[in-house]
C-alpha cells in the first residue's frame, strides 16, 4: 500500500534524529514519494531535477549546524501536508505543496551564496 509507504517513510523522518540520519530518512521519503506516480519517466526527471538543483542531493543539507533543526522541522511539517494532500487525492494542492517544498533547497543555496559574498541582498 503506498499510502502506508509514505506515513512509514514520514515516521523514519519524524523520529530520526537531527543531522545526517535526518537527511537519509527525508531522502528516502522523497524517493518514497516519487514513486507514488508509477512513472519512472517522471521519477527519473524529478532525480536529475533534484541532483542539479540540491546543494547534497539526494541528502538534504540543511544549512549551518544552528539553523539545521529549524529547517528539518520545516520540512516535517511540509512533509505532513503534502502526505495528507496526496492521501485525499488533493492532486493539486500535492503539486502546489511539492513546489512549495522545493523553496527549501533554493533558500539554504542563496544564503550560502550570499555569506560567500557571490549573491548581494
Amino acid at each position: 500500500d503506498l499510502l502506508a509507504d509514505l506515513r512509514d517513510a514520514q515516521e523514519l523522518y519524524r523520529t530520526a534524529t537531527s543531522g545526517l540520519a535526518a537527511q537519509q530518512a527525508d531522502s528516502r521519503l522523497h524517493v518514497t514519494i516519487m514513486n507514488t506516480t508509477h512513472n519512472p519517466v517522471l521519477v527519473q526527471v524529478l532525480v536529475d531535477l533534484e541532483s542539479s538543483v540540491s546543494i547534497g542531493a539526494p541528502a538534504h543539507l540543511w544549512g549551518e549546524p544552528s539553523t539545521m533543526r529549524d529547517m528539518e522541522l520545516r520540512a516535517l511539517r511540509e512533509h505532513d501536508e503534502l502526505i495528507d494532500a496526496i492521501a485525499d487525492g488533493r492532486g493539486d494542492d500535492a503539486d502546489a505543496l511539492a513546489r512549495a517544498h522545493v523553496a527549501i533547497d533554493f533558500e539554504l543555496i542563496s544564503t550560502a551564496m550570499r555569506r560567500a559574498g557571490v549573491l548581494a541582498d
